[in-house]
C-alpha cells in the first residue's frame, strides 16, 4: 500500500515523463515538417531553374556588317533559342525584335550579355520577360493589300475596322511615295490579318471593300483557311 507521498512521486513522475514524450514527438514532427518544406522547396525552385524562360528583346541602331550575326551568337553562346523574330532596314538604321528562350540561368546571363553587346555598337536594347509564347492563330489567314491617295487618319480608320472585327494583325507594312504622274504622294500597305473560324469572310470582304472605296483606296483581300486549296481573291 502507497503513503501519500510515494504517490505523488509516482504521480510526478508519470506527468513530467509524458510532458518530456509531448514535447520529444512535437519536436519530432515539427523538425520533420520544417525539413518536408525545405525539401518542397528546394524540389520547387530545381523545377523553376529548369523550366524555360521567354524574353523580348528589341535592338534598335546603327546597320552595321555583320550585327546580326553577332547578335545571334550571343544569344547560342548562352545556350538560349530564338523562337521568332523580326528584322527591318530603316534608312542607315535596323530594328530586330525576338522573343528567345532558355533557362532561367540562361535567361539571366543573356540579359547580361545582350546589353554590354549593344552597350560595345551603340545600340538601344529594351529587354522583357514575358511567358505563354504560342504559334499565330492561323485558322484564317488573310492578306490584306491597298494603296491610294495618302490621307491623314486612313490607317487609323482601316485598323479600327480591323479591330471592331475581332481580327488581329500578324504583320504590318507601310510605304509612301510619290506618284510620278500626278506627282502626288501615295500610300501601299500590307497587312497579314488572324482571324478565328467564326469570321465570315464574304461579309468581311464586302465591308472592307466598301471602307477601301470610301478612303478612295484600291487592293485586294487573299485569304487561306486551314487548307492552301480554299484559297480565295476579292480585288476591287
Amino acid at each position: 500500500m502507497f503513503t501519500g507521498n510515494k504517490h505523488k512521486h509516482i504521480k510526478h513522475q508519470a506527468i513530467h515523463f509524458f510532458r518530456k514524450f509531448y514535447v520529444r514527438t512535437y519536436f519530432d514532427l515539427h523538425c520533420r515538417l520544417i525539413f518536408s518544406c525545405v525539401n518542397i522547396r528546394i524540389i520547387i525552385y530545381k523545377y523553376r531553374i529548369s523550366m524555360n524562360q521567354q524574353i523580348i528583346v528589341n535592338i534598335l541602331g546603327a546597320d552595321k556588317l555583320g550585327i546580326l550575326s553577332e547578335i545571334s551568337a550571343c544569344v547560342h553562346d548562352k545556350c538560349c533559342n530564338i523562337l521568332d523574330s523580326r528584322h527591318a532596314i530603316y534608312g542607315k538604321d535596323f530594328s530586330l525584335s525576338m522573343i528567345v528562350e532558355g533557362t532561367q540561368s540562361a535567361i539571366t546571363k543573356l540579359e547580361l550579355q545582350m546589353a554590354s553587346l549593344c552597350m560595345q555598337h551603340g545600340l538601344l536594347s529594351m529587354i522583357k520577360r514575358t511567358s505563354g509564347h504560342a504559334k499565330q492563330n492561323l485558322e484564317q489567314l488573310i492578306n490584306l493589300e491597298f494603296s491610294g491617295e495618302d490621307a491623314k487618319g486612313i490607317i487609323k480608320q482601316v485598323t479600327g475596322f480591323i479591330a471592331q472585327r475581332q481580327v488581329s494583325v500578324s504583320a504590318f507594312r507601310q510605304k509612301t511615295f510619290i506618284d510620278k504622274t500626278t506627282n502626288i504622294e501615295n500610300v501601299r500597305c500590307k497587312m497579314v490579318l488572324s482571324a478565328t473560324k467564326e469570321l465570315n469572310l464574304v461579309n468581311f470582304d464586302e465591308e472592307i471593300k466598301q471602307l477601301m472605296c470610301q478612303l478612295g483606296l484600291s487592293g485586294k483581300v487573299t485569304y487561306n483557311e486551314i487548307k492552301e486549296e480554299n484559297e480565295h481573291i476579292e480585288s476591287w
